[in-house]
This record gives structure tokens, sequence and C-alpha cells, in this order.
């Protein structure tokens, strides 16, 4: 069990699951009418969602998994957003994060990752202030 800040990652229910697929509403045979903000090629179900909460270059909240071509594309938007509309589509699943709010999803982010993966955390100090930083080894 990793500890981060007096926190243990493992202890998180929604990371137990060991999916960060688990965090999103699956919608079958459903994409949104939105363009999208990122394309994760060759890859599974679960990584979409875990590379959805990792993003970092915009805030994502949805994702469409093309279950023929093994891709997804990442969004900024989800169907809970007045001007965006569910279109069917053929071999495509939407996982919305609307049953948690956004922000809940991306706070167990590290937790779902930490359970998915394994590696060494480190702390490291700033010299002369308060601040810390954890790397991964």
């Amino acid at each position: 069990m990793v500890s981060l800040l007096g926190t243990d990652v493992g202890a998180s229910p929604l990371a137990s699951a060991g999916s960060a697929r688990g965090l999103f509403r699956r919608y079958a045979d459903r994409r949104l009418s939105s363009m999208s903000s990122g394309y994760v090629p060759n890859t599974t179900v679960d990584w979409c969602a875990a590379s959805c909460l990792a993003e970092t270059q915009f805030q994502c909240r949805s994702f469409s998994y093309d279950n023929r071509h093994r891709s997804c594309l990442l969004y900024v938007v989800n169907v809970a957003e007045p001007d965006v509309r569910l279109l069917t589509a053929t071999d495509v699943d939407l996982y919305d994060c609307q049953s948690l709010s956004v922000t809940l999803c991306h706070s167990v982010c590290l937790s779902v990752l930490l359970s998915l993966t394994s590696f060494t955390v480190r702390l490291a100090a700033y010299p002369g202030t308060r601040d810390r930083i954890f790397y991964l080894i």
C-alpha cells in the first residue's frame, strides 16, 4: 500500500475496483455531437479511461471508444452540456464522467493509476521552501 501525504491510496473504494472505467457511465452505440480534444490509438477501454483521467492539456470529461478500431477520442464536454447531443454510432461506446462530479473523477485519478501501475514513489523537497513534490521511478 502506498501512502501519499498520510492518505492510503489503496483505501479508496473507487481505486479498489482496479479499473478507471468504473468512474464512467457507458452509453452503448453512442458518441457525442462535439469535436474531440484528444486521440488515443491502439488501446483498450481501461487505458482510455485512465488516459482521460490523467490528461493534463485539458480537463477530459468523457471519451468515446471505437470497438472496431480499438481507439478512443477524448472530450472536454460530457452529456450534461446544453449544446451537446448523443448520436447513434455503430461500434462506438461513449463513457461519460457525469455519474460523479468531474472534480471527484480527477481527484481519484492518481489512486486508479497507482492501482494499475507498478512503480516507486519518492518525495522530494525544494531547498529553502516548504514545497514538496512526488516523483515516480
